[in-house]
């Protein structure tokens, strides 16, 4: 009789150690995933862009925006944007909602 009370409770103390494992390892993924598609189009996957549209498929092409695609600081990025710290480095997004990437050394990459 003890015995069997003993497996049981293992056995519930197992799933319960399993799905608080679970659901830390999905809120991680969910938390990864929201940086990775706040910031990037992927062709032929769905993403989520900053204002919130969903899309799926291949990417629209977009218009060519004047300007550079690439400045050595950013003393040279278009003024009137906002920057935004991630854990992976750093973005500015421009007064036009164009998206700069910091490069290692400080120059500055529009994507």
């Amino acid at each position: 009789m003890i015995t069997g009370a003993l497996v049981g409770l293992l056995a519930l103390f197992g799933i319960g150690i399993a799905t608080v494992l679970l659901v830390r390892r999905q809120r991680r993924d969910d938390e990864d995933q929201g940086i990775d598609s706040d910031h990037l189009d992927y062709g032929g996957v769905q993403a989520i862009h900053p204002d919130g549209a969903i899309t799926g498929g291949e990417p629209e092409p977009a218009a060519e925006p004047a300007g550079p695609d690439w400045v050595a600081s950013y003393e040279e990025l278009p003024a009137g944007g906002r920057y935004e710290e991630v854990p992976e480095g750093m973005w500015y997004i421009d007064a036009d909602e164009h998206w700069w990437w910091c490069e290692h050394g400080g120059s500055w990459r529009r994507v």
